[in-house]
């Protein structure tokens, strides 16, 4: 603070009414022709909000326009362009113009603003009229600090005539400016021109800490194929959360350099959708596919102009899928248009395709087949919820042909979700290292009214601790056991406080997702509601919790039926040791 502005906010706090807000050194960071503009003060009284430019030592103007700033001495001096009611200008419009971004221009147009310069060590002569300087603008040492009230009364109404003047001359009622400033106008105006910053603390923070962690974690992980020979068929092996998709899309990338045709395929067709993206359209254009297995079927089929129905039933699939192949080959080879085998083929989700005739299907579009061929698959058997789909046997037969890469860390989950996947499911987990999240929430209802408005409740307010992240809303994913638990107004406009949209779906609105586990299957997101389970005691409904529950990062939330409370009490000691930092699970594989 200058000499010159440290004497004008003394004065000001010695002259000045309580209520008055005195805004000193405020800076505007768009500005029209600079970078930012600072003003020294804004004073606003119960009438008005003036800009005061405040100049002290010896000001004064050549005739060649030039201004001149010098010590009280003489000792110094500058010379610029732009004088002090230059700069006082310029940041009246460059507040009018934040105003209007702010979408509260009513706030400067409708109450008396105006600019004025206080000059506290100087005297500026004038010789005859000035046509860019008023005598009610300025406050010199002839005045100052004795006439500083009597400056800002005199300022204010020299603004009120001229906006009352601009009104008139753009045909607006004059009624509409306020000749008041009431405590609510003063509040709202300094709230907008320095709004409070201070630090997020709770979950936010927490949340973001572990995101940090898991990033880390990740790239330790991603060393689980840095020794391995490419040249070797390869099986990457853990529970959920340990990267094994991650670590797919990074072989993907590897041996693009190695091989020209390659093949990524999966069960779910949404991440094959979300593993399309990640790899970017310059990637695909180098001869990579990435199918879901009906999407698989269908473009074989396509290439060999057959027209198929999507076959939706599983068991029919596995019957007809490797006929409907060797069919489309067949066609293929006749038409002197020969399928070309893929040369590196990546199963992801293995465990929900290893039956014999989907195997028996990549087996013929894979160069080498199982035995001679080039391949990765990434399984996790306890992620198993379509049962008549994993095929025990298979799985033996592909394990004599490659090298088994177990994943012992689980870079996804926090320590507190992990915990919670775990122990409810008491399906065994990895270790999370430091990764300490926020709390895992347990979501009691006693019946289906109130299961509606406790959901509600918790999706809101994760909304607002995602938005205090930065992040948002379409990574609160809820994920149903069964479509129809979930309640009917899950998708009714306002329902919550974003709009809710299926897994999925394309849009640039800030949403939340919501559908079922099995299309979220391969997926992850920073938040998860789990919702329909009524039952943890089967294998089925623990595979279900386990698989929901592993797909979230640092927020999950799961909602419950009263009933099942005493069997929950029951798993709380195997929790509790879980999140026991210390006690750390390593995962048999």
């Amino acid at each position: 603070m200058s000499f010159g502005e440290q004497l004008v906010l003394n004065a000001l706090r010695e002259t000045s009414p309580a209520e008055w807000v005195l805004m000193h050194s405020l800076w505007l960071k768009d500005h029209e022709s600079k970078q930012h503009a600072e003003i020294d003060f804004l004073v606003i009284t119960d009438r008005a909000a003036l800009i005061l430019e405040v100049k002290g030592g010896v000001v004064f103007r050549e005739s060649d326009g030039r201004w001149h700033f010098a010590k009280k001495n003489m000792s110094e001096e500058f010379v610029k362009r732009e004088g002090p009611f230059d700069q006082a200008r310029s940041a009246f419009y460059a507040v009018r113009n934040y105003f209007d971004e702010a979408k509260q221009l009513y706030l400067f147009h409708n109450r008396i603003w105006g600019y004025g310069v206080i000059l506290p060590q100087c005297i500026l002569q004038m010789n005859g009229r000035d046509p860019a300087i008023k005598p009610e603008m300025y406050l010199d040492a002839r005045s100052f600090p004795e006439g500083l009230m009597s400056f800002v009364d005199k300022l204010t109404d020299y603004w009120e005539i001229d906006n009352i003047r601009m009104k008139e001359k753009l045909r607006i009622p004059a009624e509409q400016l306020k000749r008041k400033m009431t405590s609510d106008d003063r509040c709202r105006i300094e709230g907008l021109l320095r709004p409070a910053l201070r630090p997020v603390q709770g979950v936010t923070v927490t949340a973001r800490e572990a995101e940090i962690e898991l990033i880390e974690l990740t790239k330790e992980q991603l060393k689980a194929i840095e020794f391995h020979d490419p040249a070797q068929p390869l099986i990457l092996q853990g529970a959920a959360g340990t990267g094994k998709t991650l670590i797919a899309m990074q072989q993907i990338h590897r041996q693009s350099l190695i091989h020209n045709r390659l093949l990524f395929v999966c069960f779910n067709r949404r991440l094959a959708d979300h593993v399309r993206r990640e790899l970017g359209p310059e990637k695909l254009k180098q001869r990579i596919d990435v199918l879901n297995y009906h999407q698989l079927l269908r473009t074989l089929n396509e290439k060999a102009g057959l027209s198929v129905e999507p076959i939706a039933d599983w068991t029919r699939f596995n019957m007809e899928v490797e006929d409907h192949v060797m069919n489309a080959l067949q066609v293929l080879q006749s038409r002197g248009t020969p399928f070309e085998p893929y040369d590196y083929l990546v199963l992801d989700e293995a465990q929900d395709l290893m039956t014999a005739p989907f195997l028996g299907s990549l087996e013929l579009l894979l160069r080498g087949g199982w035995k001679d061929g080039s391949w990765t698959i990434c399984i996790d058997p306890r992620q198993i919820i379509f049962h008549t789909q994993f095929d025990a046997k298979q799985f033996d037969r592909l394990r004599k042909y490659a090298s088994l890469c177990p994943l012992n860390l689980n870079c996804r989950n926090t320590r507190e979700v992990a915990a919670y996947a775990h122990g409810l499911s008491r399906i065994d987990g990895v270790p999370t290292r430091k990764a300490l999240g926020p709390a895992t929430e347990l979501v009691w209802y006693p019946d289906k009214k109130e299961y509606a408005k406790r959901l509600r409740k918790a999706v809101n307010q994760l909304i607002e601790d995602m938005s205090s992240l930065g992040a948002s809303s379409r990574d609160i994913a809820i994920l149903a056991v069964t479509r129809e638990s979930l309640p009917d107004e899950v998708m009714t406009p306002g329902f919550f406080a974003r709009p809710a949209v299926e897994i999925g779906t394309v849009t640039a609105r800030d949403v939340v997702q919501v559908g079922t586990l099995q299309s979220f299957k391969g997926l992850e997101a920073m938040a998860i509601v789990l919702v329909g389970l009524e039952d943890i005691e089967n294998l089925s409904s623990r595979q279900l919790a386990y698989v929901g529950g592993s797909r979230a990062k640092s927020f999950l939330r799961i909602m419950l039926p009263d009933y099942v409370q005493a069997s929950v009490q029951q798993r709380l000691p195997e929790i509790l040791a879980l999140l026991d930092c210390g006690n750390e699970r390593v995962d048999p594989l």
